[in-house]
């Protein structure tokens, strides 16, 4: 084959240094994903608490709300090579560090308390690797290559969640065990560090020099942007009606995160591990979903969509509660006094979640696509501000308060809240898109 006739995929892939960072990539991403479901597994086990698996989700996503703005401070002015073979490198260490954690050291709660400061100081170190590497990319294969290359990382990066949440960690958790699934995604961390040590990488030098006033000026920045933003964001109802769409999504994903492996352990009776019931055919929905809306999505009113996902949301979170509630009426998961349900309910358990990942991807698309077409290009940046904060952040305070509701009155009880709420959403939305039509046009 003539280097004329290779595809732009071809071409990148025949880079080298390219194929190094990807490599890595994916191994990273894989680690990380797995990483995280075998970490709220064993929370599961140790605490048997839905308040203490949003807690280990929160030690995942807050790092990114601290230190993602000023992550690009450090990047800017360290080599990039250096940001990434250290970065995976000090999680080699950190995750193999669980393993004495769970053998030497005293007490559950100590453990737990353990977990959560380690899982922490992971995610933290995390935040350098994504701007390191987004960073590198154009200086390995020029700019002419770079839609190629991205296009391959995002495929990538998606398909490294569904691989490690869904299957890898699963897998290993029930062939291997808790310890040896953290060694052996040390093992992909430590093959992902020598490939980034490879890459024979051109960058310009700079000065490592007055980083508390960059790290500060970035801050005030951020903050000064989200200002800014918020003002204009209560003016143009299309905008406001879009963030909240997002964080709603955010704010769910996160219920789900949390409530899946007791859900699958305490309600139905199965391991934790078997969470995947729910986790894999909302992840088959979720890229089904983005599939159509990329084709025939331009061809349905977003209204429609938005009231469509919502009423879903509400059906899919309201249908397992209604499959579930037994589980409150007798105390005891559900197949430990029904075994002749089990085909029933982990069906319907299956075809509710995959409900679920459509109805979530359509609202996340509707927000998404609503709030780039109706934000003027200098106000994107103050506006995608207050989106990052919101999805980060505020979300996570709901997530806490079900969390805890869960352990009080069970999850079946909480879903069906949640459908009841998602019902009250509907009714709101259909009210604001009422009032919002009096003052601009909406999709």
């Amino acid at each position: 084959m003539s280097v004329q006739s290779r595809s732009p995929i071809q071409e990148v892939l025949a880079i080298r240094p390219f194929r190094l960072l990807w490599s890595a990539q994916a191994l990273a991403q894989t680690a990380q994903n797995a990483y995280r479901f075998i970490l709220i597994i064993l929370i599961e086990k140790l605490t048997g608490s839905t308040m203490h698996l949003g807690f280990i989700i929160l030690a995942f996503t807050l790092p990114g709300a601290v230190l993602g703005p000023v992550a690009g401070v450090f990047v800017d002015r360290w080599p990039k090579k250096w940001i990434l073979t250290l970065s995976n490198f000090l999680r080699v260490l950190l995750v193999l560090s669980f393993v004495p954690v769970l053998h030497f050291i005293p007490g559950r709660w100590a453990k737990v308390l353990t977990i959560y400061a380690l899982t922490l100081v992971t995610s933290s170190i995390g935040q350098f690797f994504a701007p390191a590497e987004t960073a590198a990319i154009p200086m390995i294969v020029g700019e002419e290559a770079l839609m190629a290359a991205n296009s391959l990382f995002n495929f990538t990066l998606a398909g490294a969640q569904a691989f490690g949440w869904v299957i890898l960690a699963p897998l290993i958790l029930k062939l291997f065990g808790v310890e040896a699934a953290f060694a052996i995604m040390a093992a992909f961390y430590a093959i992902a560090t020598v490939l980034v040590y490879k890459i024979d990488m051109q960058e310009e030098a700079h000065e490592f020099v007055h980083v508390a006033e960059s790290v500060e000026d970035r801050w005030l920045t951020m903050l000064s942007q989200i200002k800014e933003g918020w003002s204009f964001v209560i003016r143009h109802p299309k905008i406001y009606l879009s963030l909240g769409y997002l964080t709603l999504v955010s704010t769910l994903l996160m219920v789900i995160g949390m409530i899946g492996p007791g859900f699958a352990s305490r309600v139905l009776g199965l391991s934790a591990e078997d969470s995947y019931i729910m986790f894999a055919p909302a992840g088959i929905g979720m890229i089904a979903t983005t599939v159509v809306l990329g084709v025939h999505g331009h061809n349905i009113s977003r209204r429609i969509l938005a009231h469509g996902a919502i009423a879903g949301t509400a059906f899919g979170f309201w249908g397992l509660y209604a499959v579930s509630k037994g589980y409150n009426r007798f105390h005891m998961p559900l197949f430990h006094f029904e075994p002749e349900a089990f085909l029933n309910v982990t069906t319907s358990v299956i075809v509710l979640s995959f409900i679920l990942g459509v109805t979530m991807t359509t609202l996340n698309i509707v927000g998404q696509t609503n709030l780039q077409e109706a934000t003027p290009p200098d106000m994107r940046g103050r506006v995608f501000s207050i989106q990052f904060v919101m999805g980060s952040v505020v979300s996570a305070i709901p997530m806490l308060v079900i969390g805890g509701l869960a352990d009080a009155v069970g999850i079946p009880t909480v879903m069906g809240w949640i459908g009841y709420s998602l019902a009250f959403v509907l009714l709101l939305n259909y009210w604001l898109y009422r009032r919002a039509s009096k003052k601009e046009i909406l999709g």
